[in-house]
């Protein structure tokens, strides 16, 4: 079991590494991170968005009445403790274009559970002038961005001068498992976990695993004056970062040669631009990054088949902001006390 004298080692250090980097440290459980500075890991990708409605028929996230709670607080205390607001409180339009569009959002958000994530008199002033007006726009409360790349970025710095940061990739050859520890590069820890993101489908220690990987790319603009407050949702999203720059992206690519940035996407997500947008704007900057996705859309956690020192904690993807605070917390707990894993994210579903 884990407890204040346990020695853990995390690889990786996305968000998800970060995150429960954390979480261990609030619980005074000693802890080093290993990680090899992945430069297309999907974190600095992402938009860092918390949506609790969504999709095209408009459906509360599953488990988002749990999973608001713990995020919100666990990205404020991380702001406080790097001294850097990561956090930005924007309510989400979403373009409808269509009466079936407006009969499916009035149908949906109608119903028992709702009131509290949608705004009932819509504000869509601010997108005015900006993009082509769709024919109605419901606005989603209770959303949240997160800067998830600078807060892993500073959250590094804070491992390094902590002295719980080792450069490098895992090495599966420096593993020896033994019934009572695990020993990594002549260290001894009481578990191993892994938050290798879409690389944990090349870990040995935990074969056929059902990863469904899909790469997505994303741009950094400016508009020709100041950002919107809101977070756009029309056939793209339009995310403001800050004052000047916005997040736009997402797509889903299933067949891929590599992470990297492409052409094609380039000119795929600027004509989109140009067919919404009024204004004249600028890309500051082109990323990409590989989700961990799984199938049947929810996280991988739990025991390799070779040990129970040796956990997996991944296959967050496209809603890793929301789920990872929550399930980090309950991963950690399991270790504790040895309650069973939530069923929907347990490792061995797939067995």
């Amino acid at each position: 079991m884990l407890n204040k004298e346990s020695h853990v080692l995390i690889i990786g250090q996305g968000i998800a590494g970060t995150i429960l980097s954390y979480k261990l440290s609030e619980k005074n459980i000693s802890h080093k991170v290993l990680d090899n500075g992945h430069k297309y890991a999907a974190t600095h990708a992402a938009a860092g968005l918390i949506n609790p409605i969504t999709g095209r028929n408009y459906v509360k996230s599953w488990m988002i009445d749990d999973l608001l709670p713990v995020a919100k607080s666990t990205y404020r205390e991380l702001s406080e403790k790097l001294n850097h607001n990561y956090v930005r409180e924007a309510n989400i339009l979403r373009a409808m274009h269509t009466p079936a569009q407006e009969n499916k959002w009035f149908s949906s958000v109608g119903k028992p559970g709702y009131s509290d994530y949608v705004v009932e008199t819509p504000n869509d002033n601010e997108y005015k002038g900006i993009v082509q007006q769709a024919s109605y726009y419901g606005e989603i409360t209770q959303s949240i961005q997160v800067d998830i790349s600078q807060l892993v970025t500073d959250y590094k710095a804070y491992l390094i001068d902590q002295n719980l940061y080792i450069e490098g990739s895992f090495d599966a050859s420096a593993l020896t498992v033994t019934d009572n520890n695990v020993v990594y590069a002549n260290e001894a820890y009481d578990y191993i976990i892994f938050c290798e993101g879409y690389k944990g489908m090349e870990n040995p220690l935990f074969p056929d695993l059902p990863f469904q990987l899909a790469k997505g790319q994303a741009f950094t603009i400016n508009f020709d004056g100041p950002a919107p407050n809101q977070i756009l949702r029309d056939e793209i999203f339009i995310a403001p970062m800050d004052e000047k720059n916005i997040w736009t992206g997402g797509t889903y690519q299933w067949d891929f040669e590599d992470d990297s940035p492409t052409a094609a996407f380039a000119a795929e997500w600027n004509d989109k631009l140009k067919k919404l947008l009024k204004v004249n704007y600028t890309v500051t900057n082109h990323k990409a990054g590989v989700r961990p996705a799984v199938k049947g859309r929810k996280p991988l956690i739990g025991p390799s088949p070779i040990s129970n020192l040796l956990y997996m904690f991944n296959g967050m993807g496209t809603k890793g902001t929301s789920l990872i605070p929550y399930f980090a917390e309950h991963l950690i707990q399991h270790l504790i006390t040895g309650m069973p894993l939530h069923s929907e994210v347990a490792l061995n579903r797939f067995k």
